[in-house]
């Protein structure tokens, strides 16, 4: 639909924000992973948020990567101990994932940083103050909003539904939505990143 291409946002180059994937061996940004603990009942949970009591066990944030660790009895060797493992844990990471999204576009837009419609979203965009702009993943209909002067720092995203983007706004589909630049901007462009991973259609911002 759109003559330019999208490329997700980079992770912050930090060592100190940096973990070992328990299955690849590999030293990766923390933004690029999925941290999981051990619950009280020895069951392995998925922390997406990163704030769960416990050690933390890593995987990155890719769906092979996660059906692989379940499969090969990766997490009682990294938990050392006898634990259990959701048989639908990849799809339990993507619903996550996706609801932690849903969260941080809905602050974005109880904070006015935030605009849904064909319209609004012309009139943001023409503001140069978009920072990242949603496009509808069932949508057949043909924009001319990528001629619009857009600001070359813009992310194009097209992992939502129509029906995603419209309960953001108490509606019931919304094809175009658009969020301002800024911290809020960029932390819902991590948790997409991340999200990706578990979506077989090529995205990008």
């Amino acid at each position: 639909m759109f003559g330019r291409e999208v490329v997700l946002l980079k992770s912050p180059k930090s060592d100190r924000n940096m973990r070992k994937c328990i299955l690849t061996k590999e030293q990766c940004y923390k933004s690029d992973l999925i941290r999981f603990v051990v619950g009280p009942n020895k069951f392995i949970v998925p922390d997406v948020t990163g704030r769960l009591p416990g050690r933390g066990l890593w995987l990155k944030a890719k769906k092979d990567i996660i059906i692989a660790a379940c499969n090969n009895g990766i997490f009682p060797k990294a938990a050392k101990d006898k634990v259990s493992v959701p048989d639908d844990m990849a799809d339990l990471i993507e619903g996550l994932l996706r609801k932690r999204c849903h969260e941080l576009m809905g602050m974005a837009r109880r904070a006015g940083q935030m605009v849904g419609g064909y319209a609004k979203v012309g009139l943001f965009i023409s503001s140069k103050k978009a920072g990242v702009i949603f496009v509808a993943n069932d949508s057949r209909r043909v924009s001319s909003i990528e001629n619009t002067n857009i600001s070359p720092h813009a992310k194009f995203v097209f992992c939502f539904s129509s029906q995603e983007l419209g309960r953001i706004f108490d509606r019931d589909k919304i094809v175009y939505a658009v969020i301002s630049s800024g911290s809020l901007a960029t932390s819902l462009l991590l948790e997409i990143k991340r999200l990706s991973g578990f979506l077989r259609q090529k995205m990008g911002t």
